[in-house]
């Protein structure tokens, strides 16, 4: 660094230094001011005045200045008048709150200063000069994060849900109150945590283990807190990054689902109860009904009974075969649920005869109701006939008791390349869109049926597992005067 003499030496030679000097500290894009001995401002820039505003008027001091002693660095400034170079930290300075002296132009800004002392020949301070840094842009960006920060932090601790955040080497940097109240302590290692959370699970399957691994995790983690209470947690963890994508670490949020998980247990629990039950009730009803089948047709062939006997007998039977029918679809209905769907036994033939034997018996059973029947292309493959004509019976029965009795139903049996369809149609009012949403569900009923629909409502659930377990499903398409169900299955 040159020093003073050499830079004399170099003025020296200049034909107008001192025009140089001038130019110099007018243009420099910093802002510039230059103070006398006393604390008096002499000079400024026009950067300078672009930054605050206005210049200091003749009685203001900088040696009093309360801004930067509320600020605490007026006596780094004085200490800059006692020959001493200073910086004074980033601070906020508005010229117009100034009271010692009357400013009303003015600027707010943030900035730091550099206090140099200039000196005499004698080596006396003469005159004090600072460089100023505008830094308003950086400190509202850096305020803004901080209330953004400050917020965040707020929203945090008030949740209601735990929250965690581990860093990339696992260990818990963030916990909020809610998490703190489940034993998670800042500063614990994720491994520890998940020993807690899930003794003798393997520690890579933690959720927040899975984010550290870059992946989204959920599941449900029983936990025993610090109160000794088992709890079901509902835990989601999500990894973090940094811009360029890299893992830095991860954040978990869990919810106390204790109560809704016990329910939903209890609630598994009596449907499979229930189930087993009606299973259970389904089949042991057989056999009795078989002996009341048996024993009415064997007093139907009794011919020197009394007409009012016979007809008593006809209706037993009638009954009875109808409860079979009941307590088969029940059976059925328990194998779907409790077996993981219907059982079919698949043997080659053609849906062609199975369809018009199906709609044969239907329309004996129904003598004044009209059935169109339309089979179109190769219906072959290997099906369970007999399922099959259980699937369009229902279908069947359904149409009619739905459908106008004045109108036919329609049936068609459509071979394609790998499915062959099946397709009941009835006309009628369209199926509400409350219904549609529930119509396979098992127990459940339309609302517009006619006399003739008498059951538990497991025809159409039926129909479904049906078309499922031949690799299939049911469609339905309803609108005022059309009704139509579409019954696809796996060649």
């Amino acid at each position: 660094m040159p020093d003073l003499e050499e830079i004399r030496a170099a003025l020296a030679q200049l034909p107008d230094p001192v025009s140089l000097l001038e130019s110099l500290f007018a243009r420099a894009p910093v802002a510039l001011q230059i103070y006398d001995a006393t604390g008096r401002s002499l000079l400024v820039n026009q950067a300078f005045l672009d930054l605050f505003g206005s210049q200091p008027p003749p009685e203001y001091n900088v040696l009093e200045d309360e801004i930067a002693a509320k600020n605490g660095v007026l006596a780094l400034i004085q200490r800059a008048f006692g020959g001493e170079t200073v910086t004074i930290p980033p601070v906020w300075y508005d010229p117009r709150e100034l009271t010692q002296v009357r400013i009303e132009k003015g600027n707010r800004v943030a900035m730091s200063a550099t206090f140099f002392p200039l000196f005499d020949r004698g080596g006396k301070v003469s005159h004090v000069a600072i460089v100023f840094k505008d830094l308003t842009a950086e400190m509202v960006q850096r305020e803004e994060a901080e209330q953004e920060r400050e917020l965040l932090s707020a929203i945090v601790d008030q949740v209601s849900e735990g929250i965690t955040m581990a860093d990339e080497e696992g260990t818990l940097r963030i916990v909020n109150p809610a998490a703190r109240e489940l034993g998670a302590r800042a500063g614990t290692p994720m491994a520890k945590w998940a020993e807690t959370s899930q003794p003798g699970a393997p520690v890579r399957e933690f959720p927040l283990a899975k984010a550290l691994r870059g992946e989204m995790a959920q599941s449900i983690v029983n936990r025993r807190g610090p109160d000794g209470l088992v709890r079901s947690l509902n835990v989601v963890a999500v990894p973090l990054r940094r811009a360029d994508g890299s893992l830095r670490g991860a954040v978990a949020t869990f919810r106390d689902e204790t109560e809704r998980v016990r329910q939903e247990k209890e609630t598994e629990q009596s449907a499979h109860f229930r189930e087993r039950f009606i299973g259970i009730l389904g089949h042991d009803l057989r056999t009795p009904l078989t002996a009341i089948l048996a024993s009415a047709k064997l007093v139907m062939r009794l011919r020197d009974l009394p007409d009012p006997a016979l007809a008593a007998a006809a209706r037993i039977s009638s009954s009875a075969e109808r409860m079979g029918r009941m307590i088969a679809d029940l059976l059925d209905f328990t194998e779907a649920r409790l077996g993981g769907g219907l059982t079919v036994k698949r043997k080659p033939g053609d849906l062609r005869d199975s369809v018009r034997a199906c709609v044969d018996e239907v329309s004996a059973a129904n003598p004044g109701r009209t059935i169109d029947v339309e089979v179109e292309g190769d219906t072959t493959g290997a099906f369970d006939s007999d399922r099959v004509a259980q699937l369009l019976s229902n279908l069947l029965t359904n149409a009619i008791a739905y459908g106008p009795p004045d109108e036919p139903v329609g049936v068609a049996a459509r071979g394609l390349e790998r499915t062959v369809e099946i397709s009941v149609r009835n006309g009628g009012a369209a199926i509400p869109d409350a219904e549609r949403e529930e119509l396979f569900d098992p127990f459940r009923r339309g609302s517009k049926a006619s006399g003739h629909a008498r059951g538990l409502g497991l025809g159409l659930f039926i129909v479904q597992q049906i078309a499922q377990a031949h690799g299939g499903d049911v469609a339905v398409e309803s609108a005022p005067g059309r009704t139509v169900f579409t019954a696809i299955l796996q060649r």
